[in-house]
């Protein structure tokens, strides 16, 4: 009987300990544990799902519950596009400038963020980007500013060997490239990482 008690025990103690584990095809998807995961799960949604996937698919200029459809899941997309070309600034000065202000409400929507990579994210994502070229006789400036902040967003950032990170954060950050980014990002740990 006593045997039988600690074999019962142990039985409970890994079906616990496995499920309480979020797994991909078996292998555990660690939190986020450093400056590191946080930098590398902030670039993949500004550099990622934002700049080479969402925005590419975003047509338009008026965006009311726009669907935007991943590998699965969908965004839905409010807000606008501003677009002004051939402003005159000068003396032979011009500028062109496009001002894009959306709300994004993600349902599991998953892409591929390159390096063989995929994130799949929920929640809800305001992003906001000015791009402002000015050209004239002696020069041309690109001046872009990107603001991209979310609360309790779930993340998740698989690679090929079906290793990655998984977590629910709240971030803010900004920068002039999407892979240039500085803020914070607080995972489920309470720490807010800084960059």
């Amino acid at each position: 009987m006593k045997a039988f008690l600690i074999y019962a025990s142990i039985v409970l103690f890994i079906g616990t300990a496995v499920n309480s584990c979020e797994t991909f095809s078996g292998r555990s998807l660690a939190p986020i544990e450093s400056l590191a995961d946080a930098t590398i799960i902030i670039e993949s949604i500004g550099s990622g799902i934002f700049n080479s996937k969402l925005l590419e698919e975003l047509k338009g200029e008026v965006f009311t519950d726009t669907v935007i459809n991943g590998l699965s899941g969908t965004a839905i997309v409010s807000g606008n596009r501003i677009i002004e070309n051939d402003v005159i600034c000068g003396d032979d000065c011009i500028q062109n400038s496009t001002i894009t202000e959306i709300i994004v409400e993600f349902n599991s929507y998953r892409v591929s963020v390159g390096s063989g990579r995929e994130s799949t994210i929920s929640g809800t994502v305001l992003y906001f980007e000015s791009d402002i070229i000015t050209i004239d006789q002696d020069f041309y400036i690109n001046s872009r500013f990107l603001r991209i902040e979310g609360e309790e967003v779930d993340i998740k950032l698989v690679s090929e060997d079906e290793s990655g990170t998984e977590d629910r954060i709240s971030f803010r950050v900004t920068g002039d490239s999407p892979r240039l980014l500085t803020g914070w990002c607080r995972p489920e740990n309470g720490i807010k990482y800084r960059f």
